[in-house]
């Protein structure tokens, strides 16, 4: 996450507006192991010409404990997140705020190495966010699959089973043999 943080101070400084990152959180990340699970979230501090990261800790928990009450706290932590589309049209602005760079070689009285092309020109990022609707959208997977929820029903895999269905007698301990 450090990378991506990095990458936004680049650019900021670029336009001359590091200082609106200072201390302000630019990412989030989300560990875990077997038990437990930590959320992060990233920022610089600005001190002129230099820059710190930091990784300050939001969140720690167990999702195995309590019998799983914690088990969709990052899952609803992500949607709840209102962050993403300010951040998007901050990036936005200073990717539009680059300086236009001039390809044209033949004014130049030398052979001098080009000046590789402004950012917004080579990814294509400086793009409106006009026809994007991310309040009202529900992520789906690569595949199409509806988004999953605290409330959704995961269907059965494999064939069904023998005493599927039939009340929860099926599933009582048999009774000891007597001799």
């Amino acid at each position: 996450m450090t990378l991506s943080v990095r990458g936004v101070v680049k650019l900021f400084r670029a336009v001359k507006r590091e200082k609106e990152l200072n201390r302000q959180i630019l990412s989030f990340s989300i560990s875990h192991d077997h038990r437990m699970v930590r959320i992060y979230g990233h920022y610089p501090v600005i001190d002129g010409n230099k820059t710190t990261y930091y990784r300050h800790p939001i969140h720690e928990f167990s999702f195995a404990a309590l019998d799983g009450k914690e088990k969709w706290t990052s899952y609803k932590f992500v949607r709840a997140c209102d962050w993403a589309l300010s951040h998007f049209k901050r990036l936005c602005s200073a990717i539009n705020g680059l300086p236009e760079i001039n390809p044209d070689v033949s004014q130049q009285p030398e052979i001098l190495p080009q000046p590789e092309p402004g950012f917004s020109e080579s990814t294509g990022l400086s793009q409106g966010i006009e026809g994007v609707d991310v309040q009202d959208s529900s992520f789906t997977s690569g595949r199409g699959s509806p988004a999953i929820s605290p409330d959704s029903q995961v269907p059965p895999s494999g064939p069904p089973r023998e005493n599927e269905g039939k009340s929860s007698e099926a599933f009582k301990l048999p009774q000891k043999r007597r001799k």
